[in-house]
């Protein structure tokens, strides 16, 4: 197996209007959810990007698991 780090964070590069996504990029979503120490902060984060009419466009860290 082979596993790749995670960092437990979500570094968002920048924001772009919604519509601005290519819907072929939403054809497989990936939820992720906070620690409890972060939900807050995530939501006031969410409300305020969907104020705006804005998704983030960024890179966060999951385990690989591969089989050989």
């Amino acid at each position: 197996m082979l596993d790749v780090e995670s960092s437990k964070v979500i570094n968002l590069e920048t924001f772009v209007p919604r519509g601005d996504i290519d819907p072929v990029y939403l054809d497989s979503p990936y939820y992720l959810y906070p620690d409890a120490i972060a939900v807050e902060a995530l939501r006031l984060i969410g409300a305020a990007m969907t104020e705006a009419g804005v998704a983030g466009i960024g890179i966060f860290g999951y385990v690989l698991t591969a089989r050989v």
